[in-house]
């Protein structure tokens, strides 16, 4: 019975041990995580060979944890960089849009301008033609006149 006890005391003691160590690999490989993504581009690099060397001591249970959640990590940066890529995109769009608004914008006021400009143009054609009728006309009455005067003459 001594024994029993004994052996099963020693199973419960490296069962929780089990337990606490994978709590504490879990804790420091999140720790190790973080320091690799808050790390610059030189340091981050020999961050990654220390976690990948880690990762090689680890049994094949807690080294797919790792990598899992080492993959967890960066797509939670690629998403957070397409997301900042969208709106960088949506700021250009708008930009694009308010760039082409003003473009149709200018294009309606020099045609306004072009339209005022040719009614001008045709008001002056219209005046100058009516001058030269009435010129017209005002020399062919003088012609008149004086071929009236001419005929009145050669009459007497």
């Amino acid at each position: 019975m001594k024994l029993t006890t004994i052996l099963l005391t020693t199973a419960l003691m490296g069962a929780f041990t089990l337990t606490m160590a994978e709590d504490t690999t879990t804790t420091s490989i999140d720790a190790q995580i973080q320091q690799i993504k808050n790390a610059s581009p030189d340091e981050r690099v020999e961050l990654m060979n220390e976690f990948k060397q880690r990762v090689m001591t680890m049994n094949q249970e807690d080294r797919q944890a790792a990598i899992k959640e080492m993959q967890a990590s960066q797509e939670k940066v690629h998403t957070q960089g397409q997301e900042g890529m969208q709106g960088m995109q949506d700021g250009q769009n708008k930009a694009s849009t308010q760039v082409h608004e003003g473009m149709q914008a200018g294009e309606e006021a020099h045609q306004a301008t072009m339209t005022q400009m040719q009614t001008r143009q045709n008001q002056d054609m219209e005046q100058f033609q009516n001058m030269n009728q009435q010129q017209i006309g005002n020399q062919v009455g003088h012609m008149m006149d004086q071929g009236r005067g001419n005929l009145n003459h050669q009459m007497k």
